[in-house]
């Protein structure tokens, strides 16, 4: 008769915990579930377990989106400023009157909204979606034409429109990360592995099915290599701890700033 190895899955820090029942549920695959309804339905729990489980363990390590926001930032400011320069430049030049006339046309625009990159960039948002919708009026066109800037105005409003998709889709995902979703995560997938692993002893038991037992013999296998983790002296669950150094403890909490 097989029997799993015992593990305490407490011991594990969210990146072990999370690479653990990946490798679980990679060899659930080996065992063949046709006809076998109950086993299916745990299978089919278990995934869904662990796609809740990967959800929130993303969700604490942050987002995804920080570097392109930054990105999008910097592109943003760079244009500007390269507007702004253009504008500068043309109304201090006396040569060309006419383009003159209308850099200071614009430049009297510029001016309304006192942009700078180191605003609040919520803020800057709103000053350069304000500025362009001035920049863009009908009475604007023809200068942002004398002075050959109409796709440069046209490509910051693009540009700022995206720095505002991309924060608000950074918020619904912080409101998505609650206090506790991971803890509760793990313990709602720990409880269905428990739950498997007590299926297939029992069913390995009364069957002598051989795809049961290499199961097990297989899976002990892997559970050795965590069980020998936990035994090595120079391992430190402090020191180690992958996941609090990401405000997170091994149990799934976040903590607190």
């Amino acid at each position: 008769m097989g029997k799993f190895i015992k593990l305490d899955k407490v011991k594990l820090t969210n990146g072990l915990h999370i690479e653990f029942m990946y490798l679980f549920k990679e060899k659930m695959s080996a065992i063949d579930t046709t006809g076998n309804e109950e086993l299916e339905n745990y299978f089919s729990s278990f995934n869904e377990a662990y796609n809740e489980e990967n959800r929130c363990y993303k969700l604490s390590k942050g987002s995804d989106l920080t570097q392109i926001i930054n990105q999008t930032d910097n592109e943003r400011d760079m244009i500007y400023s390269c507007i702004r320069n253009i504008i500068n430049a043309w109304s201090n030049n006396g040569v060309y009157s006419s383009e003159q006339s209308s850099a200071k046309k614009l430049k009297s625009v510029l001016n309304n909204y006192k942009i700078d990159n180191q605003q609040q960039k919520d803020e800057q948002t709103s000053r350069i979606r304000n500025l362009i919708e001035d920049l863009q009026s009908p009475t604007m066109q023809t200068h942002l034409t004398k002075l050959n800037i109409m796709a440069l105005v046209q490509t910051l409003k693009e540009k700022n429109m995206y720095f505002a998709v991309l924060i608000d889709q950074r918020n619904t995902e912080k409101g998505l990360k609650q206090k506790g979703a991971l803890r509760n995560a793990r313990l709602v997938i720990d409880n269905i592995y428990d739950e498997i692993l007590s299926y297939v002893e029992a069913a390995e038991r009364f069957t002598h099915a051989e795809s049961y037992t290499n199961f097990i013999n297989n899976w002990n296998n892997t559970i050795n290599y965590y069980v020998n983790i936990f035994e090595r002296k120079s391992y430190n669950y402090s020191n180690n701890n992958d996941d609090q150094q990401e405000e997170d403890d091994n149990s799934g909490n976040e903590v607190e700033n």
